[in-house]
């Protein structure tokens, strides 16, 4: 509502607005973590709600240069991911890991879709699709961090592994079938 007025009043540079989204996402997430708060819940209502006050033909406009920080960052996390996680950890990776990672990907996150979707009569291959494609991995990395920031010690690095090997997997996995 802020940048609205500050536009009728022509207090905003048109150039600067594209920036909003992302102040109000990363002062949200500082305000919120300075508070004792979980920053990641509050970059997502921030976005929610400023997302709500937008109309659909300022979305594409005010919503591009964040979409490219998000695509840039997303990048420099998976760049990240090969380079300090999981060079790490596939060298004391164990076949319990493996046996969950693949429990994960299948059993685990098919089942629950497939239980979801009773009643909603969509096809089989559908169905199936979301299922296997699930939930994205970027944030079981983030989480996985949290955690090991959070637990610390064996247990948590226990996690990352779990998590580390589970993406990895997923990433292949997924990557090969992703044509058909």
């Amino acid at each position: 509502k802020l940048t609205a007025a500050a536009q009728r009043t022509g207090w905003a540079l048109p150039r600067l607005l594209p920036l909003v989204p992302l102040v109000v996402a990363v002062g949200a997430y500082s305000l919120v973590v300075q508070l004792g708060g979980n920053g990641f819940v509050a970059a997502f209502v921030g976005g929610v709600a400023f997302g709500g006050t937008l109309r659909p033909e300022q979305h594409e406009e005010r919503m591009e240069l964040t979409e490219y920080a998000g695509l840039l960052l997303g990048f420099a996390v998976w760049f990240l991911f090969g380079a300090a996680l999981l060079s790490r950890v596939l060298t004391n990776v164990t076949w319990q890991t493996v046996v969950y990672a693949v429990l994960s990907l299948t059993v685990l996150r098919m089942l629950p879709v497939a239980i979801s979707a009773i009643g909603l009569r969509l096809p089989w291959d559908t169905v199936a699709l979301a299922g296997w494609l699930g939930p994205r991995g970027l944030a079981s990395i983030v989480f996985a961090i949290l955690a090991l920031d959070e637990i610390g010690g064996e247990q948590g690095a226990f996690i990352v592994s779990v998590v580390t090997v589970t993406v990895a997997l997923s990433v292949l996995a997924h990557g090969l079938s992703a044509g058909p």
